[in-house]
């Protein structure tokens, strides 16, 4: 019922987290795409979408990481303006302990 809720934006505030499962930036980068299956936000902006697209489509790598942080300028710009809010608990390993920050 969770998953259900936050996909239908069924919430004021919830919870959630995201880890790197490739080593690029395009897995935190594409998150926020319009028609991305784990945009739980509601945040939809055709200009981001075009620039992951753009970044996706281009073998140049130095151009690829120049649409990507651009992209990510622009969502920090735009996205908690224009979504619904979703937190995540940061953790930290410390002396052989976790610690929720």
């Amino acid at each position: 019922m969770f998953l259900k809720n936050r996909q239908n934006l069924q919430y004021d505030i919830a919870r959630a987290g995201w880890s790197a499962d490739y080593n690029d930036p395009m897995t935190f980068v594409d998150l926020f795409t319009s028609k991305g299956g784990n945009n739980d936000t509601g945040f939809k902006n055709a200009q981001y979408d075009d620039l992951v697209k753009q970044a996706y489509a281009t073998a140049d790598q130095k151009k690829r990481m120049e649409l990507m942080a651009q992209a990510r300028k622009f969502s920090s710009r735009t996205t908690w303006r224009s979504c619904r809010c979703i937190t995540t608990p940061a953790y930290t390993w410390s002396n052989r302990k976790f610690r929720t920050l």
